[in-house]
């Protein structure tokens, strides 16, 4: 196991993708860990956190690829992965609700790394620009939490004025409106749903059919909730399930625990993200003479995911009665990578009951991205239908 591979990804990968004309769709997803979104020429995500930076501060390092900076009338922020790395991990003193709370949408956090992440969408390249078109976005929530979207809505709505700076590129201005329609929600494990059943032109597949045809739970493990989403025989069964004990971040949470225990060392969740490069942690071992030692917890870390994985499987087992009246389970999510191989080897002498990993369309796309890429999908599908109709 390679303890880089949790670490929350930064990039931006240029990409066209069919769109109604006359529309700018954006599938946007704001989730604990990471920003996701899809846009007519792009993908990209990047780490959930941002920072305000001292009136005045100098950057006194060249910038890199994955640096995203921010300002608008409070000031400047450093966002994502520079946040992170920037940012001494003693000074992260946010509160969990601020940064995993159910209700953060009025949050610093929640607006400026919001703001960069329908920045990044809007961009020009060489696939196109959103000049002249009507912005949509399409977000999605936990299902237990989807009335929660009135508070996403109003988040998102109204005049957005600020700047964003990528790399080593020029600050671009950006002033926007966004209206209560142009926003849409949905719950997110209905976004992989839809992924698993497109092409990569949006159009649905033949081997669809058999998914809306049969019983269907949609597993969406994320950062910092797990979520179920169940379809029989092409009708949804409910809101769907929202686990908040159960993700990445109660696999964190362990881990920083054991590495108290073992080492010595007080870490927090938001701490762990600057050593999961390495798979090390610094410890004291003594102040007089002064001497450290660096210690490995990719065991620690490699035991809490498979632990919390095989709770989750027995849980999920005894509310859905061992799975035997389903025939897929469509798998999505970052938390699921990490899974994937203990997951599927829990569920091999189930018969007729398959594990489709919802980027089974196109497994050069993490399933990271399957939510968005669904959201991107559902909406692009929904304008041109009515634009025909």
């Amino acid at each position: 196991m390679n303890t880089n591979d949790f670490k929350t990804r930064t990039e931006i990968i240029e990409e066209q993708s069919t769109c109604p004309e006359g529309y700018w769709v954006l599938g946007l997803d704001t989730g604990y860990s990471s920003v996701k979104g899809k846009s007519p020429n792009k993908r990209f995500a990047f780490p959930y956190y941002a920072k305000k930076v001292p009136e005045g501060r100098a950057f006194l390092r060249e910038a890199e690829d994955s640096d995203i900076r921010y300002r608008d009338e409070t000031g400047e922020w450093v966002v994502g992965k520079l946040a992170y790395d920037e940012v001494n991990a003693k000074e992260i003193v946010d509160s969990e609700q601020e940064l995993t709370g159910r209700h953060r949408f009025f949050t610093d956090i929640f607006r400026v790394t919001t703001r960069t992440g329908i920045a990044l969408g809007l961009m020009p390249n060489k696939y196109g620009s959103c000049e002249d078109k009507h912005i949509m976005i399409e977000a999605g929530l936990p299902p237990k939490y989807i009335n929660d979207a009135v508070d996403l809505r109003e988040a998102l709505c109204g005049k957005h004025d600020f700047e964003v700076k990528v790399g080593a590129g020029n600050w671009i201005k950006y002033s926007i409106e966004l209206k209560e329609n142009d926003i849409q929600v949905m719950p997110q494990p209905l976004g992989s749903l839809v992924s698993a059943s497109t092409n990569a032109n949006g159009r649905q597949l033949k081997t669809a059919i058999q998914y809306w045809s049969g019983n269907v739970i949609v597993f969406d493990p994320g950062y910092g909730t797990l979520d179920t989403y169940i379809v029989k025989r092409g009708q949804v069964i409910g809101k769907g399930e929202t686990f908040p004990e159960y993700g990445m971040h109660e696999v964190f949470a362990r881990t920083c625990r054991d590495i108290e225990k073992e080492f010595g060392l007080s870490i927090e969740v938001p701490e762990l993200q600057n050593c999961l490069e390495s798979g090390e942690v610094k410890v004291i071992v003594s102040r007089r003479p002064l001497k450290t030692r660096k210690y490995s917890f990719k065991d620690i870390l490699e035991k809490n995911c498979v632990e919390v994985c095989k709770e989750v499987i027995e849980r999920l087992s005894s509310i859905y009665n061992y799975f035997v009246d389903y025939d897929y389970i469509i798998a999505t999510g970052g938390t699921f990578e990490a899974w994937k191989d203990v997951f599927i080897n829990a569920f091999k002498d189930v018969e007729d009951l398959r594990v489709i990993p919802a980027n089974i369309n196109n497994v050069s796309v993490s399933t990271v991205y399957s939510n968005v890429n669904g959201y991107y999908y559902y909406l692009s599908n929904m304008l041109g239908r009515s634009k025909t109709a």
